[in-house]
């Protein structure tokens, strides 16, 4: 499947994030829309304008640095062992975070907050997530 990607578009976006301050708070748990931007291959792309998806916040490194875990609504088969569920967190939409895509950002690219996980499933995840990556 070819999907086209505006790249040029994208770079507008991204250079118009580099110049904001991130936000005064962030922290562990905390589910946001960030603008992940286009991507190549299989990485994660965001959607809609602002290039934005749901992300977990799995650490704070400082008020500007962050690793997270991004959030899609594919479902989990024998073919995508890598998706963990986390319920709805989007009113009428059952999430997965897709562990394989977690990664660092910086604090800019979050445009606003949605919740919190429940902190059960908040430590189930991070337990998942260092499964996944470090086994």
């Amino acid at each position: 499947m070819i999907v086209d990607k505006d790249f040029s578009h994208w770079a507008l976006v991204k250079s118009g994030l580099d110049v904001v301050d991130p936000p005064n708070y962030f922290f562990e748990g905390e589910v946001w829309w960030a603008s992940l931007g286009v991507n190549i291959g299989h990485e994660l792309n965001g959607k809609f304008p602002s290039y934005s998806r749901p992300i977990v916040i799995l650490k704070t490194f400082s008020r500007s640095s962050l690793f997270y875990v991004p959030l899609t609504t594919a479902k989990e088969d024998r073919i995508k062992p890598f998706l963990f569920y986390v319920g709805e967190v989007i009113p009428g939409k059952q999430s997965n975070a897709s562990l394989s895509h977690a990664s660092s950002m910086d604090g800019r690219r979050l445009l606003a907050k949605i919740g919190n996980l429940e902190q059960n499933l908040f430590n189930d995840l991070k337990k998942a997530t260092k499964v996944y990556i470090f086994s």
